[in-house]
């Protein structure tokens, strides 16, 4: 288990959604969502004594619901409601008791007011409703589409996987791009391994020099040169490669320690 975001996040703004249906290997983007309202079921045990409430305990089911206005790619909207049949006639689609809603993954991007963000997966879904066309001829207004979605739990049990991002994160682009539209177990899966970070410094020191770590720990330090010393231009880092190293702020991150890894760092003399 990593650092653990300890500020307030509040959920403001959605601005990606992603799906990946069932026997596809790629996700089509249908960001142009005006709302999304997600709500986790939950299931509350109560132990009584004498008629009375004395424990109660309640935990999450893995379940849950969606409910989201967006304008939905039509491409998508025939596969998520299973028009597709192979005995109709090029360019004719069919909804009917032959149409079977197909499952997906869906992954979003969303903001809070100051711009950090929290990504969410939804492994196991399927859209609920027939999707309601709602026409009205000389509307100023074209109306997004209502999709009811059913969350359902994982193999693991899990509903919802999320990660915060915050907005100062070296390489935040290539890490909400890659959940947006790669997402996989691989993202959410500690391997249970642990790992050791070896320094080799010269004319320096660092802050949070750790020398043990769990596998995915988020590892923040920062170097410090020696009197009549400053920051080196680069630095070596071998083991873990998804890192930073802040030149002028000396910020060493690397995003997930995912091997043995060894860290070299020689000050250079004023």
């Amino acid at each position: 288990m990593g650092l653990i975001y300890d500020s307030i996040f509040s959920e403001f703004e959605i601005t990606r959604l992603g799906i990946k249906l069932d026997g596809e290997n790629t996700f089509t983007a249908a960001n142009c969502v005006a709302t999304f309202k997600e709500e986790m079921e939950t299931k509350t045990v109560t132990k009584k004594c004498r008629g009375k409430v004395k424990k109660t305990r309640t935990k999450g089911t893995g379940n849950g619901t969606i409910e989201a206005s967006l304008h939905i790619p039509y491409a998508l909207l025939v596969k998520f409601k299973g028009m597709q049949d192979d005995t109709l006639a090029d360019g004719i689609y069919a909804y009917g008791e032959n149409s079977r809603h197909k499952g997906f993954i869906a992954t979003c991007k969303i903001e809070d007011e100051d711009g950090n963000v929290k990504l969410k997966a939804y492994p196991n879904c399927i859209i609920q409703n027939g999707i309601p066309n709602d026409i009205e001829n000389e509307s100023t207004e074209v109306k997004e589409s209502e999709i009811s979605i059913v969350v359902m739990p994982d193999d693991r049990g899990y509903g919802v996987y999320e990660k915060i991002v915050p907005i100062d994160t070296p390489n935040a682009d290539v890490i909400i791009e890659d959940w947006l539209t790669n997402w996989s177990y691989d993202m959410v899966t500690s391997t249970g391994a642990t790992y050791t970070v070896t320094w080799n410094l010269t004319n320096c020191t660092v802050t949070n020099a750790v020398t043990s770590v769990d596998s995915g720990y988020k590892l923040e330090a920062y170097v410090k040169p020696d009197e009549d010393y400053i920051l080196p231009d680069t630095i070596t880092v071998s083991g873990s490669t998804n890192y930073y190293y802040g030149d002028v702020s000396g910020l060493i991150l690397i995003d997930g320690v995912s091997a043995n890894t060894t860290i070299t760092i020689s000050a250079d003399e004023v």
